[in-house]
């Protein structure tokens, strides 16, 4: 696998490499394999920028202002953003894990300097 600086792997048909990934059918109540095409980037920087386009449709506009990270892993759920049926769980479990609303702490006192 090449390394092409997708932090998010967002799917993409144009500019995009193809992997396999597991997502959920519902029909069949199962998880499957397919081979789906990932949106492939020149920097980090880039990945990072696109993502934050990408939540900017208005099928996320109720994510702006949310602060809390277990509300905003529902509401993204919600809009579609991921196949899995346990990702909100998947989630916050890892974001619980790793300490990682330490990040948001510190960016919402960065915010209000």
């Amino acid at each position: 696998m090449a390394l092409f600086y997708s932090l998010f792997f967002l799917s993409y048909t144009i500019g995009s490499d193809l992997y396999k990934t597991r997502e959920w059918c519902s029909k069949r109540k199962r998880f499957v394999y397919v081979n789906a095409k990932f949106r492939k980037y020149r920097s980090f920087a880039e990945s990072i920028n696109d993502h934050k386009n990408f939540l900017l449709k208005p099928r996320y506009i109720q994510l702006i202002g949310e602060y809390d990270y277990k509300d905003a892993a529902r509401k993204i759920k919600q809009a579609g953003y991921a196949t899995d049926p346990r990702y909100v769980q998947k989630i916050v479990w890892l974001i619980e894990k790793y300490n990682l609303a330490r990040f948001d702490k510190q960016a919402l006192e960065q915010m209000k300097k």
